[in-house]
């Protein structure tokens, strides 16, 4: 009787394939997790930092590439005045204490789309968002600015978060004594007697949003009333703070407005609008519009 032979096992290259494949999707999980669990401490790397912990979100509106904006009369872009207006805002606020990020880099060649834009500033969970802009009209006789709000906020982020040790998490639940929050996929809690003035808690339902926009749009009406070289766009405010349905605004979970700083083109108007001076006197308008909105100081204006 043959003897039986012993059957051999040998590895083919296909196993090996496998397995090194297996890994590198492991390796791949990992990183993708670890990047989402960070991702609050990546945005906060890119915000200029203050000393008063409030931060804002600038937007220069449009860039120098595929899209201008408006162009006035003789070659005059509206990314430009916007980029002038919005660099005084950035070295007015930043000299109030205020931190700072900014949805694209200003006098430069960067370009970001709206939806890039509405990312940054939702990663760097903003206090307040303000985007510059200037406006055109077929009649060259209107001139003035406008300050505009968005009743359409997003839905998504509806509910209470809490800023706490430069991360922000969803809000579950809370007490008197604790503040419940999810944080990598399950709860924890928050001692608020021992964490008080360590943690912030935030109102993201899309109700607050909107009353918070409307509220720094009147406050910023009311330090823009008071310039000497320009008016709102009517004597009616109503006709001045506008509710309009954009994108920028729509898409980020922040109180925001975007302001219309006057028309280009207004022939007279333009001329004051490209003046240096008069863009720093415009920021600083908006600042103190943002400091009365956060009762900074002590001349908190009634609405």
């Amino acid at each position: 009787m043959a003897k039986r032979r012993k059957k051999r096992y040998s590895f083919k290259p296909r196993f090996f394939i496998i397995i090194a494949v297996f890994i590198l999707l492991i390796f791949a999980c990992v990183k993708l997790i670890t990047s989402l669990i960070n991702n609050t401490d990546t945005a906060a790397s890119n915000i200029i930092q203050g000393t008063n912990n409030i931060t804002i979100a600038i937007d220069s509106g449009h860039d120098s590439k595929t899209d201008k904006g408006a162009v006035a009369p003789g070659g005059v872009y509206e990314y430009k005045l916007n980029d002038g207006v919005a660099k005084a805002l950035s070295d007015e606020l930043k000299s109030r204490g205020y931190n700072i990020v900014i949805t694209r880099a200003l006098n430069s060649g960067e370009e970001k789309t709206l939806n890039e834009r509405a990312l940054i500033v939702n990663e760097a969970w903003p206090d307040l968002l303000i985007s510059i802009h200037h406006n055109t009209n077929e009649d060259v006789s209107v001139k003035g600015f406008t300050i505009i709000y968005n009743s359409q906020k997003t839905a998504i982020y509806d509910g209470q978060y809490i800023k706490y040790k430069n991360q922000t998490y969803k809000v579950t639940n809370k007490d008197d004594s604790y503040i419940y929050y999810q944080s990598g996929g399950s709860e924890k809690k928050l001692d608020i007697k021992s964490n008080a003035g360590n943690y912030k808690l935030i109102d993201l339902t899309a109700s607050s949003l909107i009353t918070k926009s409307k509220e720094a749009a009147n406050d910023i009406y009311n330090s823009m009333k008071n310039l000497s070289f320009i008016s709102g766009l009517t004597s009616n405010i109503d006709n001045v703070i506008i509710d309009q349905n954009l994108q920028l605004m729509r898409q980020t979970h922040c109180a925001g407005i975007m302001v219309e700083c006057g028309f280009m083109t207004n022939e007279s108007e333009l001329a004051k609008l490209i003046n240096e001076d008069n863009q720093k006197a415009i920021a600083k308008a908006i600042a103190d519009g943002i400091d009365n909105y956060f009762n900074i100081g002590d001349n908190k204006e009634s609405n």
